[in-house]
């Protein structure tokens, strides 16, 4: 899993240092998110889950995570009803797995 920042590069008109700041800003606080949707899902608390993705997931564009994305969206609208444990906690731990190799390497790639 990887990441593509040209749209970030696009909206910042070329601003490194905004680049580098929402890149701080998400390996900062994705992982807390991350935690709570994990633990949302454990818990079964789909209303909790469909919250904390809806709000997740829009980080996910700006750091060009389009396949996670993809599977944030799949959660959040599985969340809607009592969806099925196995495939939602399944689900959850793809986005994990992803945003966590992605934290790494940015926090390689911007010296974070």
């Amino acid at each position: 899993m990887n990441y593509n920042l040209s749209y970030l590069r696009e909206i910042s008109g070329g601003d490194e240092m905004f680049v580098k700041n929402i890149v701080t800003e998400f390996v900062t606080n994705a992982p807390k998110f991350l935690d709570q949707i994990h633990l949302a899902t454990t818990r079964a608390d789909w209303p909790l889950v469909r919250s904390l993705v809806h709000q997740f997931a829009p980080q996910l564009d700006f750091i060009g995570m389009n396949e996670t994305r993809f599977l944030a969206d799949q959660l959040e609208d599985l969340s809607k009803n009592t969806p099925d444990h196995h495939l939602a906690s399944e689900l959850a731990d793809r986005i994990l797995a992803d945003c966590n190799l992605v934290i790494e390497n940015l926090k390689a790639d911007f010296q974070i």
